[in-house]
């Protein structure tokens, strides 16, 4: 995901974006000004906002999120006393904290709202269960795949298209279960 982090405290914002960096995730920013983060609100999947940037807030950046749709959660070194109703809503995590309980509630929050994801998800876990029906160990089977979904990004990224795509990766894991046999099993 690409998260928006605003937070005016130079450690902490870039002690913040190096565990999202580490969890995988991209950081737009870190900003400590409101009009700077502003103009970066529409390449967000989620964010990351420190209540109190200077002498403002960052309610006007998370006003436009709200608009957006896109998921976000508050950081403060106070409750939630001067946080505005409007976003009960949205957690308020003391700060400093780790990051992982923040990725895990913003990825949680965004997943939810991504259409088919559901799909793609059980998707993958047929192809788990499949696999492990053809492959000798657990190991082997997410290897396959692995292997399965490599080859499909790949055909993506040369143009191919997939008009369904249960059926493109049940084909895909299908040859990669007939080679790893013709390999190992024989």
């Amino acid at each position: 995901m690409h998260i928006l982090v605003v937070e005016d405290e130079f450690l902490l914002a870039r002690s913040l974006s190096e565990e999202i960096r580490r969890f995988g995730d991209k950081v737009i920013g870190p900003f400590a000004d409101v009009q700077e983060a502003m103009h970066h609100i529409d390449s967000a999947h989620a964010a990351i906002l420190d209540v109190k940037l200077g002498d403002q807030t960052s309610f006007p950046i998370a006003d436009a999120l709200t608009d957006n749709n896109t998921p976000f959660l508050f950081l403060a070194g106070y409750g939630r006393h001067n946080i505005p109703s409007r976003f009960d809503r949205n957690s308020v995590y003391a700060k400093p904290g780790p990051a992982q309980p923040l990725l895990r509630e913003l990825h949680s929050r965004y997943h939810k709202q991504v259409p088919g994801l559901d799909e793609v998800q059980d998707i993958v876990l047929d192809m788990l269960a499949y696999a492990r029906l053809k492959a000798p160990d657990k190991q082997s089977a997410e290897r396959l795949v692995e292997l399965a979904m490599m080859t499909a990004i790949q055909q993506i990224e040369d143009g191919k298209v997939v008009p369904d795509t249960r059926k493109f990766l049940e084909y895909l894991l299908e040859q990669e279960a007939r080679a790893f046999e013709a390999r190992y099993l024989q």
